[in-house]
């Protein structure tokens, strides 16, 4: 085995080094370096002709095999002259040879095309199993991969009859794809996910504990290869939401840790074209692959901080969450965020990839989801320097790799500016929290020190407004996300380590590295730094006492380590426009609501995380959608958006995150979602993450049907309120029936009755027998909404009464009533 593995990397060593001398033009150098490659390759697959990536090595070598012959390599040598016998018998003994190689060369390719067409007959039998099943997500990725295989399988051999037939067969596959694919336009599942009415009912989610993190790769907590625990309904706005900016971003599977990464006959371009560049680029950009530029491209060395440097485009939050990102990977000796770039080797390290294509596992809209990217990137042509951010370790590519990939799914390099509690969210999958400096008391102080430390959070902090001058004489940026790198408490002396992300221009007060008076010999020692070695070396680190960082900076972004919670569940959702309200003000009936038990002996923690999903640069460039959760006591449906237990802020982020510090005993919560107001669709997902075990299920709909009848108070009918009784029996009265009871029994059937009108008016509802004897009121005069919900006699005859608090206040209102039944009010008076 050992002779294997030194021939295996004989034959990357030389196939790297040939895509160089490829780059480059060199030919012969390229040619013979392709041979020598296939060669080593052919040599390990006959001495170990078993092994677990078999097939991808043959696939590899066949390739460089073709590469070296189309470069010319292997032609016989120019020799010294012959007489002419002599020179037909060396022609036909080459002839024979090449004929003899050439046979075993088409034989040994159709080998190869037979074993991927195999694989691909795989992929079709298991995508006509899921349409059977009516697993019509998984179907339509099956039949695709299906059609992907054949076709690799066509271009593997030159055989008419071979190819004939596994053309046939992706053809076939083409076809089963398509056919789901009207079958969700035609449905409106691809567009416009179901009601929730309409969804196929879920049960109650009891929470499920996690199992322990493996090193390597990121676990996919939301919905595995074929999406197990997931309604068809959360399945469709996953497939929708994987749409964004016209390209998809497919659910994460284990396949695409492996799949088609490390093989094929041309380096890797991406179908989708190059990506937009940023202002600052276009003038001076070119595109090249690190093949062109760099000596030995490697993704990953040795992975430091101090090494991220960000260039021209306008991603100082992202970059700064690679910087945290890398320090907790040094100081925590654990993978973060290179565990999630492929193609990867045996130990889950990420390699360099000669073809040029790159596969990252990002968290966005919902789960982890996939994005291939190619290695061009921008290089300016004068300087040669590299116009996107890099490693200052000049053959290290891994920032540029994951920089590259977040910048495709934000729609390019012209970036519009995001926060790094969503980039890190993306990178890692870790949950988004935020505070303003302001309420940074000495708890919570205390509690993101013991977070930092104990690798439980990782944190920016953001800068506010500030002149030019302000900022010049402070040595800040304005409207700047510094990277978190140390935080200290040295005898009440609170300091912070800070990182610029561009490498230079650091803080100039108290504690800078020119500071030399408060840099006292013992504080240098405490801190471990180095004050002549920082004044000497600009690279954008340094130290900012506590008072100073509260005074210029607004913000501190964290996301915290999902481990620290045992029980997680999640639920996908849709909430449409058109139901209910544009604003939320007075009545929370049609908001999402979701109903959260937790029974524990002892104090218990739950954080909710409402995420939004969003699918155009446009939407996150200038976001509009304000969201928000609040939390009422309580199992029941909430209407009435007052007397919240946890009233939430309204933010226009795509994350928004409630905590919850739950006493002993059983507590019941309704969890409600809001927005500022709804100009569209939105669709995201919660998440509730907790120290117990809790149950999650959405809050039902108690009242099947509404029948909503329109009227209006005219300047005979507004009598107002009791408070006149003769005035008030002018008022519009409705009569209406419940219905009958049926099985199982019950002395009472529940009703709704609601009254809406414009918000200027208090309103309420009366409630009368019927003898028009009064039975009950709604819960006093409310702005422009008003409820009633009781339990009352089936098949009896009552009466309601809409009123406004002062007589005279004339115009429309709606009149719904709600039961197990359709019931219709008629006008009485």
């Amino acid at each position: 085995m050992e002779d294997v593995r030194k021939l295996l990397a004989m034959g990357s060593n030389a196939a790297q080094r040939a895509c160089i001398a490829d780059e480059r033009g060199d030919r012969a150098e390229a040619g013979a370096l392709y041979s020598q490659a296939a060669r080593c390759m052919f040599r390990a697959l006959a001495l170990e002709p078993h092994f677990n990536k078999a097939r991808e090595l043959q696939d590899t070598a066949l390739a460089y095999a073709r590469r070296a012959e189309k470069l010319g390599y292997g032609q016989a040598p120019k020799t010294l002259p012959l007489d002419q016998a002599e020179q037909s018998s060396a022609q036909q003994a080459q002839q024979a040879s090449a004929q003899d190689a050439a046979a075993e060369a088409a034989a040994q390719a159709d080998a190869i095309a037979q074993k991927v067409e195999r694989s691909g007959d795989a992929h079709l039998a298991n995508a006509r199993e899921y349409h059977v099943e009516a697993k019509f997500f998984q179907a339509e990725k099956a039949y695709i991969q299906a059609a992907e295989t054949y076709l690799k399988a066509r271009s593997a051999t030159n055989n008419a009859e071979l190819r004939k037939r596994i053309e046939e067969k992706a053809d076939k596959a083409l076809r089963g794809a398509e056919k789901l694919k009207h079958r969700h336009s035609a449905s409106g599942e691809l567009g416009h996910a179901a009601p929730a009415s309409a969804a196929k009912p879920r049960p109650a989610t009891v929470s499920q504990p996690k199992p322990k993190p493996k090193p390597s790769p990121p676990p996919s907590i939301d919905i595995g290869p074929s999406g197990e625990g997931l309604t068809d309904y959360e399945k469709e706005i996953l497939k929708h939401t994987s749409n964004v900016n016209g390209v998809m971003y497919w659910p994460w599977s284990d396949e695409d840790a492996t799949h088609n990464i490390t093989n094929g006959l041309a380096k890797f371009k991406d179908p989708q074209g190059l990506l937009r560049l940023a202002p600052k680029q276009k003038a001076l950009a070119k595109w090249k692959r690190p093949s062109s530029f760099c000596e030995r491209p490697v993704v990953v060395h040795k992975i430091k901080s101090r090494n991220i440097k960000q260039t021209v485009v306008s991603d100082c939050s992202f970059v700064s969450s690679l910087a945290i990102s890398a320090d907790y990977e040094n100081r925590h000796g654990q993978r973060l965020i290179t565990k999630g770039i492929f193609p990867q080797d045996a130990s889950g390290n990420p390699v360099y990839n000669q073809y040029g294509k790159y596969v990252v596992k990002l968290h966005f809209n919902g789960c982890w989801r996939r994005v291939v990217i190619d290695d061009f990137l921008p290089v300016s042509s004068a300087s040669g320097e590299l116009l996107c951010s890099y490693s200052a370790d000049k053959n290290e590519l891994w920032v540029s790799i994951l920089e590259k990939a977040y910048m495709k799914v934000m729609g390019g390099y012209d970036f519009p500016g995001s926060n790094s509690s969503v980039d890190l969210h993306a990178l890692t999958g870790w949950i988004p929290d935020r505070l303003p400096l302001k309420k940074c008391n000495d708890v919570e102080w205390k509690r993101l020190w013991e977070g930092l430390h104990s690798g439980q959070v990782l944190m920016t902090m953001a800068t506010g407004n500030m002149s030019e001058a302000d900022a010049e004489r402070a040595g800040l940026v304005a409207s700047h996300a510094y990277a978190v790198l140390d935080m200290r408490d040295v005898r009440g002396l609170r300091l912070v380590k800070l990182k610029n992300p561009w490498r230079h221009l650091r803080w100039k007060g108290r504690f800078s590295p020119h500071d030399t008076k408060s840099w006292t010999p013992a504080l240098r020692k405490a801190l471990q730094y180095d004050v002549e070695h920082a004044q000497e070396n600009d690279d954008g680190e340094f130290w900012m006492d506590w008072q100073s960082v509260a005074h210029f900076f607004e913000l501190i972004y964290m996301n915290w380590n999902p481990q620290r919670f045992p029980f997680v569940s999640t639920f996908h959702h849709c909430w449409n426009q058109q139901h209910g309200p544009s604003k939320d003000l007075y009545n929370m009936q049609y908001n999402p609501q979701f109903k959260l038990t937790v029974k524990t002996a002892h104090e218990a923690e739950v954080w909710v995380l409402l995420s939004r999903h969003i699918t155009q640069i446009d939407d996150f460039a200038d976001n509009k959608e304000f969201i928000t959760l609040h939390v009422y006591r309580g199992m029941d449906r909430v209407f009435y958006p007052e007397s919240a237990y946890k009233q939430g802020i309204k933010i226009n982020s795509p994350h928004y995150l409630t905590k919850l510090r739950v006493p002993p005993g059983e507590q019941h919560y309704a969890i409600v979602v809001s927005q500022y107001e709804k100009t569209s669709t939105i669709r995201f997902s919660l998440k509730v993450y907790s120290t117990v075990d809790f149950d999650l299920k959405r809050m039902p709909h108690r009242y099947s049907n509404e029948v909503k009848t329109s009227d209006k108070w005219t300047r005979e009918t507004a009598g107002g309120c009791q408070n006149d009784p003769q005035s008030y029996a002018r008022n519009p009265m409705f009569a209406f029936t419940t219905p009958a009871s049926t099985p199982p029994k019950s002395d009472t059937t529940p009703i709704l009755i609601k009254l809406e009108a414009p918000r200027v008016y208090s309103v309420a509802l009366a409630l009368f027998d019927a003898e028009k004897k009064p039975i009950t009121e709604s819960d006093g005069y409310r702005p422009g909404f008003s409820k009633m919900e009781m339990g009352l006699q089936p098949s009896t005859t009552y009466h309601v009464v809409p009123a406004t608090f002062r007589p005279g206040q004339e115009g429309p209102f709606f009149l719904t009533i709600g039961g197990t039944e359709n019931i219709h009010p008629r006008r009485v008076r």
